[in-house]
């Protein structure tokens, strides 16, 4: 690293005290510094080094002086090292050395900004939930350095402001998902148990909601169960949650099949529906227990066994490899099965076919131990076994698309179930050129899905809220059931207190021009789209008509004109608004949300309906998926975590892109 030398203003007028601690760089650094070869356009601190423009006003200069080196003596000429290069002092005016700065001095961390220290602060509250990180993490050195080396003028904080911070992040936090919850229609949520590494059980709900004709979610809490997981006490913390995030009271769970879950929500009366990706799981793997599978299987885990347990045997696995594989089959490793989730099972499938011969020169390779040997050829797939291994595969992939579908937590899913269903069912019919193993294989997971695939009534209610199946082409015996939840559903709905709640809103929010007030006795009438559609409290709505009388022909023209008053009930409105919804013509390409967005004022009691349950997961994957954040939360060396701190990391990770 060259070194650093700067030169006097060589000009013999020049009177500001500043130039003491400027100077400028050469050009040529073969000729002397004479002004004409000394770089006069920037100025450099002799001090930092840092580079300002000149342009005869010395202000910048001085304010630079003030700010960054006051705190030290200017008449300082201690000599110091920067990497590798020693600085000197010129011959003529101040040391230029690099004064040691104390940067923990209060004066000096002031002139950080606070708009500067607010942002670095954020920024590392983010680092610290993100990648969930322990506290401590700021009082150790190495971060420390490594904060001072990127900016030595930010003091980093202690570990108890940085909790103390966090407890504010979240109750504002808190404060704003209780304001998006506050007027949904409705929730959906999922609701699962799971053990840390500290044998600690805990208990996640999830909520999801429709807000603006968006699908949103939120982690609510995370909580400690003691002793063993009875119903009782599940349904006792399912209304505590209620009770303290206020949630509406149409709800609907998602939870996995456990008998204790199906008890707790039916103590609590909350309506259940029954994780379907944990459905699928049993169809494939109940169907998967033929002899014919069951042997392809069990040599398949052997030689995975293998290849994990010996790294000789692996490493002749990677050079086979890359002498008989294309390169994008290479460098892949053996991929074990695990009991709870049928899809590594298909992973393991796929992953020994792509590798088939590879491992068949491995078997037959004289470097390899005898043992290893037997071991590969008593469990290589046969020609036979390997050709209905490739055809289960064929049959197992949609299954795997299902799950990947209905285990979305950023579009509705509840009225995907019989869709999928119906294509799954497809996808199973047997064909002629079959072996007998893959029929049977086919048969059993028909059977299986049909009885599986209760029909259940939230699984109906999103078949018909999907504008695009609500013709109920593929499951026509269901159709007028699913017409008789719809109404008995949309029979619920008051929409007096809607439309008084926006009044009270647009009121709030905007001063309108005082309005006559209309007479007493006539009832406000809300007309949408159709004449007959009339809200109102009571069953029966009376509608004044324009009274047409003469008074020399009224007793003769009684009988063909409306001199009274027309009734039309509520339960007539909400057939026809039913029957104009199933009947209307689909235009356009929209999403599920997006078409009721549009067509909301069409259809203002079947739109809540629709808010209440497109937004029910059809699976209780959001629950789960907090497991691999909580797996690196609750580890070995964090084993000791208070069980709020287990919250309150995993509600601000989960919750951070929506709500932070």
């Amino acid at each position: 690293m060259a070194k650093r030398v700067l030169y006097d203003h060589p000009g013999t007028k020049k009177k500001s005290q500043v130039w003491k601690y400027f100077g400028f760089k050469k050009i040529n650094e073969s000729l002397p510094p004479t002004k004409s070869n000394l770089n006069m356009e920037f100025a450099c601190c002799k001090i930092c080094f840092k580079e300002y423009k000149n342009t005869g006003n010395t202000t910048n200069f001085l304010v630079h002086i003030n700010s960054e080196h006051k705190p030290h003596s200017a008449n300082s000429t201690d000599q110091v090292h920067v990497g590798n290069t020693e600085q000197h002092q010129t011959p003529s005016g101040p040391s230029l050395s690099q004064r040691t700065l104390d940067f923990n001095n209060n004066a000096c961390v002031s002139r950080l900004g606070p708009e500067k220290k607010k942002k670095i602060d954020e920024t590392l509250y983010k680092l610290v939930i993100g990648k969930m990180l322990p506290p401590s993490i700021v009082d150790n050195d190495y971060f420390i350095g490594f904060v001072k080396a990127l900016d030595p003028r930010y003091p980093v904080m202690t570990r108890k402001t940085l909790m103390g911070r966090l407890d504010i992040i979240k109750s504002e936090m808190e404060q704003k998902i209780k304001g998006e919850l506050k007027d949904v229609d409705g929730l959906g949520i999922t609701h699962d148990g799971w053990t840390s590494s500290a044998t600690e059980s805990y208990n996640t709900t999830t909520v999801h909601y429709i807000k603006e004709w968006e699908l949103k979610s939120a982690v609510l809490n995370t909580v400690k169960m003691e002793g063993s997981h009875t119903s009782e006490k599940i349904a006792a913390s399912l209304l505590e949650t209620k009770a303290k995030w206020a949630l509406p009271e149409h709800i609907v769970a998602t939870t996995d099949n456990a008998a204790n879950e199906k008890k707790a929500f039916e103590l609590i009366k909350w309506p259940r529906f029954g994780c379907y990706g944990h459905r699928i799981n049993l169809v494939v793997k109940n169907s998967l227990n033929i002899p014919e599978m069951a042997r392809i299987l069990a040599k398949s885990r052997k030689l995975v066994t293998l290849f994990h347990t010996s790294t000789s045997v692996n490493d002749k696995l990677m050079e086979k490899q890359k002498l008989l594989l294309p390169e994008s089959s290479q460098g892949h490793r053996l991929i074990a099965d695990v009991t709870t989730r049928w899809n590594s099972t298909l992973q393991m499938l796929q992953r020994i076919l792509e590798q088939l011969p590879a491992l068949m020169a491995v078997a037959t390779d004289d470097t390899v131990s005898n043992q290893a040997r037997t071991t590969l050829k008593n469990n290589l797939l046969t020609f036979e076994e390997s050709s209905l291994a490739e055809k289960v595969v064929d049959v197992l992939e949609p299954f795997k698309i299902g799950t990947e579908i209905i285990c979305s937590e950023t579009n509705p899913t509840i009225n995907k179930v019989l869709p999928l269903v119906k294509k799954l069912l497809g996808k199973l019919n047997e064909d002629e050129t079959d072996p007998n193993p893959i029929k049977q294989l086919k048969k059993t997971m028909t059977n299986q899905l049909l009885n599986r695939s209760e029909v259940e009534d939230i699984a109906l209610l999103g078949a018909l809220l999907n504008p695009y199946t609500k013709g109920f082409e593929h499951w026509p015996m269901e159709k007028d059931r699913a017409i008789q939840l719809l109404e008995t559903e949309a029979a619920k709905i008051d929409l007096n207190s809607y439309i008084k709640q926006e009044k009270e809103e647009t009121e709030n929010s905007v001063s309108a021009p005082q309005l006559p007030q209309a007479p007493e006795g006539l009832e406000q009438i809300t007309n949408i789209d159709n004449p007959k559609i009339i809200e109102s409290d009571c069953d029966e709505i009376h509608v004044p008509a324009k009274k047409l009388k003469s008074m020399d022909t009224e007793d003769f023209l009684s009988d063909v004109m409306c001199v009274g008053e027309s009734k039309v009930s509520n339960n007539d409105m909400l057939k026809e608004e039913i029957s104009r919804y199933i009947n209307v013509e689909m235009e356009g390409n929209f999403t599920v949300l997006q078409w009721w967005k549009q067509n909301e004022l069409y259809f203002p009691r079947l739109s809540r309906v629709a808010r209440r349950f497109l937004c029910v997961q059809a699976s209780s994957v959001p629950s789960e998926r907090v497991f691999s954040v909580a797996g690196s939360l609750v580890s070995k060396k964090r084993s000791r975590l208070t069980p709020e701190n287990v919250d309150k990391f995993i509600f601000l990770n989960k919750n951070m892109k929506g709500f932070w």
